[in-house]
């Protein structure tokens, strides 16, 4: 337990909360706040050295003053309950957090990683062992992610740009877990989603999925040329030869991806129509 036990010292520093802040000792007169917490990070349980986390902080703060107690405690582990120390008699604010200590002993340069909203809590008489929630703290951590960069050629050869394919839009299709993510990309100048189309990017350029979630996908392109009216037709796939990425904190760079001409079966004719010589 990483608690500090300074006796009804005042200080008027920065923490958590405004005003001067009192680290209460180990004194037994009085309750106490029990607190269990659990840390998860894409819904599985994770420890604390994983996402960073060096010490939880429960401060309790005496409704109608300023007078507030602040307990430290080491992060171990995924999951665990801890007790303050005795509080008086009386009705709290309490915030808990949990906290990166970025390596010094100087709590004004820690980082809130996750903190949960105020908690109104009762000590009622000296000795009381008061829950702080019904069910642990989730104190939960997006997943980890990674950027995967590539660039695209439609048709056989390498050089195939989008001028001289005909493709004016694309749809980069990230798959995985029976759905498709809709990632950022990022093209130079151009921005977009994955799963939507957006402006066909030339192959000199490389393109950015950015802040995937670890894990295994399929990345599927599809390259849409103009139709008879104003709508597009996919008309180039890599359905035949999907890429494979596996997404890990590392970025990914995948190279050159050949996009071949594989029309969807709802597009082949209209497709076909402005089939280009290269493709006969």
């Amino acid at each position: 337990m990483k608690k500090l036990s300074l006796t009804a010292l005042a200080l008027c520093a920065v923490t958590q909360a405004t005003g001067c802040i009192i680290l209460s000792d180990d004194d037994p007169v009085g309750g106490r706040f029990q607190v269990s917490w659990s840390l998860t990070q894409g819904g599985a349980p994770v420890t604390c050295e994983s996402v960073g986390a060096d010490y939880f902080s429960v401060l309790s703060t005496l409704q109608g003053t300023t007078t507030g107690y602040d307990d430290l405690f080491d992060c171990v582990g995924s999951a665990g309950t801890s007790k303050t120390s005795a509080l008086p008699i009386g009705t709290y604010t309490v915030l808990v957090s949990i906290n990166d200590d970025r390596g010094t002993d100087n709590r004004s340069d820690d980082d809130i990683l996750g903190q949960t909203d105020p908690i109104t809590k009762s000590i009622e008489f000296d000795g009381q062992s008061v829950p702080l929630t019904q069910s642990p703290i989730a104190f939960a951590f997006a997943p980890p992610t990674g950027n995967v960069t590539f660039s695209v050629d439609y048709g056989t050869q390498v050089g195939g740009s989008c001028a001289e394919s005909g493709v004016i839009q694309q749809q980069i299709r990230l798959l995985g877990n029976n759905q498709c993510f809709a990632v950022g990309i990022k093209a130079g100048a151009n921005t977009g989603k994955a799963c939507e189309n957006m402006i066909c990017v030339e192959d000199e350029v490389t393109q950015t999925l950015e802040d995937v979630p670890n894990g295994t996908y399929t990345l599927e392109i599809y390259g849409l040329k103009g139709a008879q009216d104003s709508s597009t037709d996919v008309c180039y796939r890599n359905s035949k030869a999907p890429k494979q990425v596996t997404v890990s904190s590392a970025d990914q760079n995948l190279g050159v991806i050949m996009v071949e001409w594989n029309p969807l079966p709802a597009d082949d004719a209209d497709c076909n129509r402005s089939k280009p010589a290269s493709e006969r």
